[in-house]
């Protein structure tokens, strides 16, 4: 868990119905998830609050590790997010699965 005022806010946008759950991909490009806040999504625009530290990763590879990515920058330390809160945890895939559905 972040410290409050500790944390940076990166916002993406990208196509998230066709990449992994964004919890997943920040495991998957080295970013532990000690070091992520809260995740909110609108639409196909994300707000992930991560610790300083992890950010210069996260800009750098998240471009990669998601669908058709147009913006990944850190926003205002004044910025409020919206969007609805998404669980960080691990989700597992069945890449099998048409889309990616996540199994439960």
């Amino acid at each position: 868990e972040i410290k409050q005022g500790h944390a940076v806010v990166l916002y993406v946008e990208a196509d998230f119905a066709n990449s992994d759950p964004l919890p997943n991909v920040l495991d998957n490009i080295g970013i532990s998830l000690d070091k992520v806040g809260d995740i909110r999504l609108d639409g196909g625009a994300a707000y992930i609050a991560l610790e300083p530290d992890a950010v210069k990763v996260a800009t750098r590879l998240l471009r990669r590790a998601l669908a058709d990515v147009r913006t990944c920058e850190v926003l205002d330390a004044e910025y409020e997010p919206e969007g609805d809160l998404q669980e960080v945890q691990l989700v597992r895939i069945d890449k099998r699965a048409k889309k990616g559905k996540s199994l439960k």
